[in-house]
């Protein structure tokens, strides 16, 4: 776990009711494609963990600096779910 910052948990909630009012426009919208909401809803999904990934490089950055000042060596790994693969199998046999 990571602490986050309360600048961070400002920006957070301001993209949360972006992204609320956007959905809810779409929503509202008479005139969009059938497959519009799942790539809408796969978009939303990126954005947040890629919000929630650079809310933690502040954190990384301090232990790696206090990490190669003692001498050490660093290796970061950024971590995936396997969203993007599983969601491209799912299209290929549906």
């Amino acid at each position: 776990n990571v602490p986050v910052e309360k600048d961070f948990k400002i920006k957070y909630d301001g993209a949360c009711k972006l992204w609320a009012d956007f959905i809810v426009a779409i929503i509202e919208c008479e005139r969009r494609p059938r497959s519009f909401m799942g790539i809408l809803w796969g978009a939303h999904q990126r954005f947040f963990a890629h919000m929630i990934m650079a809310a933690k490089v502040p954190v990384v950055v301090a232990l790696v600096k206090k990490s190669i000042n003692e001498g050490k060596c660093c290796v970061i790994g950024l971590q995936s779910t396997g969203e993007a693969s599983s969601e491209a199998a799912v299209e290929k046999n549906c």
